[in-house]
């Protein structure tokens, strides 16, 4: 991978829309020269894999919301996201999920499930 340095280099890059680069291109040149990011670039971190035990547990959870929702004629979204309930496998406990109306349609059973 290389870093754009010029408004040529930016161009070529496929993700980029050209009209952006029409239009903020040498703004973003200025951006990754002040930066400073060397070249070529370093690595990206990788990203980490998820933990199999908590991939379980949101599935888990992911059901017991599915379920509520069609006792409730509920879209499972309106419950409870993705989010919530990773948020709640990782241990948080002031989610919106225990938070008023939620807590008592959705979340003790949640709780319970832990």
């Amino acid at each position: 991978m290389q870093v754009p340095r010029t408004l040529t280099a930016l161009a070529a890059i496929p993700e980029i829309p050209p009209g952006l680069v029409k239009r903020r291109g040498v703004e973003l040149l200025e951006c990754v020269e002040r930066a400073q990011v060397p070249q070529p670039p370093p690595a990206l971190p990788g990203r980490p894999r998820p933990d199999p035990l908590k991939t379980a547990l949101v599935r888990k959870l992911g059901s017991i919301s599915q379920a509520v929702a069609r006792e409730l004629n509920l879209v499972p979204e309106v419950l409870a996201t993705r989010r919530d309930l990773e948020q709640l496998a990782d241990g948080r406990r002031d989610g919106a999920l225990l938070r008023g109306w939620r807590r008592s349609v959705l979340g003790e059973r949640l709780l319970n499930a832990l």
